[in-house]
């Protein structure tokens, strides 16, 4: 049987609602910034991503074991931890798989390999490309 890779891209960014003086509030996909936010804001955030993402992800056909490799395209020269952007990502993004019935959890027996790693700076499309192998 062939093997078959799917891609998704993400956002670094995502805009959860707007400020007082209307202006839109963005939360950044970094631990850094997850470990600060106070757990209403990060629910806001999580749904503004869950909303976002659904309708790549509904495109996708139902998993029994997969892998998935998170490829991140910064948009500046700025040094990151790649794994502080892609583990928030990853969180985020297999909660959307859940939820849009694609896995039936991502706990290590359906999902036994995660990995991230830096693919370039690419200032006019930052993102994570996100990739999903079916395990057999």
């Amino acid at each position: 049987m062939e093997e078959k890779i799917y891609q998704v891209n993400s956002p670094l960014e995502i805009q959860y609602g707007w400020d007082k003086e209307g202006r839109p509030k963005i939360f950044s996909l970094n631990m850094n910034i997850y470990r600060n936010f106070n757990r209403f804001s990060l629910g806001k955030a999580k749904d503004a991503y869950s909303e976002l993402m659904s309708e790549p992800v509904k495109e996708l056909p139902w998993f029994n074991r997969i892998e998935i490799r998170y490829v991140l395209f910064t948009g500046s020269k700025r040094k990151v931890d790649v794994s502080n952007i892609c583990a928030i990502v990853d969180k985020f993004f297999c909660d959307v798989l859940t939820k849009e019935k694609k896995l039936s959890d991502d706990n290590y027996s359906i999902l036994p390999k995660v990995s991230y790693e830096f693919g370039g700076i690419d200032v006019n499309n930052p993102r994570v490309e996100i990739y999903i192998k079916e395990l057999l």
